[in-house]
């Protein structure tokens, strides 16, 4: 009997050991491993890292971001800027072509209209030409000077111009007074300096104060005719001294005329 218990604490002390070990394997397996506090904290570091180039990147890409944005909007505005101005480009040309086409039709219808009066401009000319010696001699002196103006390739406007000025100086002759001192060949050799009062293309005045001569000046077809008449020299004298002098009284005078 003594040779069971033997055994049976025997059995026990095995499997109380066995226990046992079994227990402190964990321990040691886990004493066996690295420390996992060292990896949680290299792991932490690592995100906090992380984090800051997160937030630094987020950062620079706010300031991109608005940079951006703001070109964005400048390049939107310039734009526009500019299809509006070749929108009003694309007008102004339109209006350009549009004027220069209608100045063009206006200009050759002109042309038209010169080549047309041609003619009569070209014999209208010949006319006044041909009667130039006939008018008194300040009178031709206005004429010719519009006429000298005038050369061999001048322009149809040009001619025009300058026959509209020589017949407007003709027609303001004709209907006003105009004094003009003038010297013509004496009888007896030498000149006589002489004044003498247009009334208009009708009749004309003209005495030496010198000599105290006086003539009457009449259209003539050859030019104008000097006839001498000393007889008038008082009140043709007094005519002229009452034009000169706008401030004395109005009176009658009598002198003798042709009218034709």
């Amino acid at each position: 009997m003594s040779g069971k218990p033997s055994l049976l604490i025997g059995l026990l002390f095995a499997k109380a050991a066995a226990f046992l070990f079994a227990g402190f394997l964990p321990v040691l397996q886990l004493e066996a491993q690295s420390d996992p506090f060292s990896s949680i904290e290299d792991n932490t570091d690592r995100w906090i890292e992380l984090e800051a180039k997160i937030a630094v990147s987020k950062g620079e890409w706010r300031s991109e971001k608005a940079l951006l944005e703001s070109r964005i909007a400048l390049l939107e505005t310039e734009a526009k800027t500019l299809d509006e101005t070749l929108a009003s480009n694309e007008k102004a040309a339109e209006l350009f072509l549009s004027n220069r086409d209608k100045l063009a039709r206006e200009l050759a219808d002109a042309q038209a209209g010169l080549d047309f009066l041609e003619a009569p401009f070209s014999r209208l000319f010949a006319r006044l030409d041909a009667l130039v010696p006939s008018l008194p001699d300040p009178l031709q002196d206005e004429v010719r000077g519009h006429f000298t103006k005038l050369s061999g390739d001048s322009s149809a406007s040009a001619r025009t111009q300058s026959l509209v000025a020589a017949l407007s100086a003709i027609d303001r002759f004709n209907n006003s007074l105009t004094l003009a001192r003038e010297t013509k060949p004496a009888p007896d050799g030498g000149e006589i300096s002489a004044k003498t009062l247009y009334w208009g293309l009708t009749v004309a005045y003209a005495i030496d104060e010198v000599a105290e001569r006086a003539w009457i000046v009449e259209p003539s077809p050859g030019g104008w005719r000097w006839t001498q008449r000393d007889e008038i020299y008082e009140k043709a004298a007094s005519l002229i001294a009452a034009y000169e002098d706008e401030s004395e009284d109005p009176r009658m005078l009598l002198l003798p005329v042709t009218l034709r």
